[in-house]
């Protein structure tokens, strides 16, 4: 066994390295050369993959086969399954709300209005802005006030699919913040339509191949919404929908 000065013993036959450092210096060594006597004192040493782990997170008394252990910092000692995005790791409360987002364009695609009002306070706010000639955003109509009124509107106000109808609402590019109890997300998001095509009487023309029908993108634009966390639960106070284009409604 190889004792090193930061507190943990590595088998000789181990091929991994260490890296040791003092405040000045760094230096790699050969864990299968290295022993307590080769390493300067002052230096501390650890396995040259956790390198860029703090090292005041790192037991000094652990003995355990060459696994250092976590202490005192928030590290597991197994990696955590967690949503990145790039070589970003998302917080648990930043998953919650971007959840929060993508129940919202599933019960607008289902027309699922009990979920769909489930998702917002009972003082929250959606108003709809669509872009004007002047490339600035317009209100269109009046805001919906609460939970109830979101699920009224999307039950009543959003025609039904057709037979072979769907829609998907798609999000992207999501910037989300939190501070304790506040959040707030912005994502750009389009609107598919999706008509299937009917099977012929007589089966599909010899030759055909794939999937039948169209997909249409109809809308797009940004979701710009405001967060609060109430009895351990994220809920929408404020959602605001960017539209790209004019958007013109029935009467108006």
């Amino acid at each position: 066994m190889a004792l090193d000065r930061g507190g943990w013993a590595m088998p000789r036959r181990s091929a991994a390295r260490l890296k040791c450092s003092s405040s000045a210096t760094a230096t790699t060594y050969s864990s299968s050369r290295v022993s307590s006597r080769s390493i300067p004192s002052g230096y501390r040493c650890m396995p040259e993959a956790s390198w860029l782990l703090p090292q005041a997170c790192w037991s000094t008394g652990n003995r355990s086969g060459g696994v250092p252990q976590p202490r005192g910092c928030d590290i597991p000692r197994r990696r955590p399954k967690q949503t990145t995005m790039g070589s970003y790791a998302m917080s648990s409360d930043e998953r919650q709300v971007q959840e929060i987002l993508a129940h919202y364009v599933r019960a607008a695609d289902q027309r699922n209005g009990k979920a769909q009002g489930s998702l917002f306070t009972d003082d929250a706010t959606v108003q709809i802005y669509a872009k004007g000639g002047s490339g600035g955003y317009r209100p269109v109509g009046e805001p919906l006030v609460g939970g109830p009124a979101v699920r009224y509107a999307t039950e009543n106000f959003m025609a039904p699919h057709p037979e072979g109808g769907a829609s998907h609402h798609t999000t992207s590019d999501h910037l989300i913040e939190v501070d304790g109890d506040r959040a707030h997300i912005n994502a750009q998001f389009i609107v598919f339509r999706i008509r299937a095509a009917a099977r012929p009487a007589d089966g599909w023309p010899e030759g055909t191949f794939g999937a039948q029908g169209t997909v249409t993108p109809i809308e797009s634009g940004y979701y710009d919404t405001d967060l609060r966390h109430i009895d351990g639960v994220w809920k929408i106070v404020h959602h605001r929908v960017l539209l790209d284009m004019p958007l013109v409604l029935p009467g108006a």
